[in-house]
């Protein structure tokens, strides 16, 4: 099957973004809460742009 390796490596690529996104907001923030709503907010900042390229 060729579509196993191709969505093997889309899944591994969106891991490590995720990795990436998470890193940098946890460790500048003060406290956990803080660092879970900048991640989160990146995470929300992801989902528009990657909704307005599909278009």
């Amino acid at each position: 099957m060729v579509e196993a390796p191709c969505r093997k490596a889309r899944v591994k690529n969106t891991l490590a973004m995720v990795n990436a996104l998470a890193k940098q907001p946890l460790r500048r923030a003060a406290n956990v809460q803080d660092g879970l709503a900048a991640f989160s907010a990146r995470l929300i900042a992801l989902q528009g742009r990657q909704g307005r390229r599909r278009r």
